[in-house]
């Protein structure tokens, strides 16, 4: 039996984001028109449609028979304590369709938790991808587990692609993409979300900044607030680690004037606030990022931490906004802030291929939003730390020289 290790960001008591990639978790790869991999306990499978890339996995009930599953292969360590996500996204076929998410025991046969069928029944779900979340799990001890995607009907024929295990993520469902958690026919962020004098807020699929869909916040009160819900917050490790969160926000065209501003709030403390951003759609109708200060926490660990949007409407009409691309970043301490001095800043340039000095010598390292350590190298003036950035993620830069030191957060499209 194989086993997957999971990847460890630091080797300390409590631990940050823990990504398990599921092996051809994408069904890019198969052998003879069946995904490697995978195999299935019940009904046939294909390759099939893809979200993304070129394939996914059909999943093909068997004619009478329910319970209808693909397992996994390899077997994934979970770590004690760390809130548990699986999800994947979802193409049925036909009406009342049902789809169902599982972790199973590392004998591949014994149900963990999971199995609550998502009903697709609405004719806006059909032959269209639709992502789904099993229902959050925190394991009580260090624990192997295996994944499982179930038809749970007869006759049901259901693609699927894009599937994903992940421990304490920064922020859950921060693309808002997510359309049911388990079973729940009730949209996900009334779970996922904490919201304060909002009301309704709803899921959008005309105004989004990035995937499909966005969500709509119908403001009550002069004061409102939207942030990530207590169940679903990231637990900070046992590590100093500087913490900057941002969200897009988009005024509705018929919205008068609003005030937003983003804090940062560490073991249920605001420790930053960021500056006010008015929006007018008469002069800004497009998508607007309220960030947050960075925060350096301490190394005790344990507590929670998450950025909240606030939206100040004094007027007697309420503000009406669309929220999307909820994010958090997270890096070594101090690697986030940058620093006041002109001539470090003034003195690197970053390229797709690289990081170049110019009249300074000095410590280059990039990082990924995770805090990861991805490269370091010492360079001279006129060189260059060649690093591959790939397209559509974002790192840090840090430069550290006599000078001082200064870091950039730098992304490419």
């Amino acid at each position: 039996m194989k086993k997957t290790l999971l990847l460890l960001l630091l080797p300390l008591g409590v631990l940050g984001q823990v990504n398990h990639p599921v092996t051809n978790g994408d069904f890019e790869t198969s052998t003879g028109g069946v995904p490697d991999s995978w195999t299935a306990g019940l009904g046939t499978l294909t390759v099939g449609d893809a979200y993304a890339g070129a394939n996914g996995a059909l999943l093909t009930s068997s004619s009478g028979s329910p319970n209808n599953n693909i397992i996994n292969d390899e077997t994934y360590s979970l770590t004690v304590g760390l809130p548990t996500y699986l999800t994947a996204w979802v193409k049925p076929t036909a009406n009342n369709d049902r789809s169902a998410l599982r972790l199973m025991q590392s004998d591949g046969t014994t149900n963990l938790i999971g199995g609550q069928a998502v009903v697709w029944n609405n004719a806006e779900y059909i032959d269209t991808w639709n992502k789904i979340m099993m229902i959050q799990y925190t394991p009580a001890s260090d624990i192997d587990v295996k994944v499982r995607l179930d038809n749970p009907i007869a006759n049901d024929i259901i693609n699927y692609d894009d599937v994903q295990l992940v421990q304490n993520p920064l922020t859950v469902n921060g693309d808002m993409e997510i359309q049911f958690l388990s079973n729940s026919a009730t949209t996900p962020y009334t779970q996922v979300y904490q919201k304060n004098q909002i009301n309704p807020i709803s899921k959008v699929t005309t105004n989004f900044r990035s995937g499909r869909h966005a969500l709509m916040c119908n403001t009550v009160g002069a004061t409102a607030t939207f942030n990530q819900g207590p169940a679903y917050r990231h637990v900070r490790e046992e590590a100093a680690m500087d913490y900057k969160g941002s969200i897009w926000v988009q005024l509705d065209a018929a919205s008068p004037a609003a005030d937003f501003f983003a804090e940062l709030w560490v073991d249920n403390a605001k420790v930053a606030t960021g500056a006010i951003t008015t929006i007018d759609y008469a002069t800004e109708s497009g998508w607007v990022e309220i960030e947050s200060p960075t925060y350096t926490s301490d190394d005790t660990g344990g507590g929670s931490v998450y950025l909240r949007l606030v939206c100040n409407n004094s007027g007697t009409d309420r503000a009406v906004f669309y929220v999307d691309d909820y994010i958090l970043n997270k890096a070594p301490a101090n690697s986030l802030i940058t620093a006041s001095n002109d001539f470090i800043k003034n003195n690197f340039t970053v390229s797709k291929t690289g990081v170049s000095l110019k009249s300074l010598s000095g410590n280059v390292q990039v990082f990924d939003l995770l805090g990861r350590r991805l490269a370091s190298k010492q360079v001279r003036a006129q060189e260059t730390l060649d690093f591959n950035f790939e397209e559509g993620t974002f790192y840090i830069v840090k430069v550290s020289a006599k000078e001082g030191t200064a870091s950039r957060k730098v992304g490419f499209n």
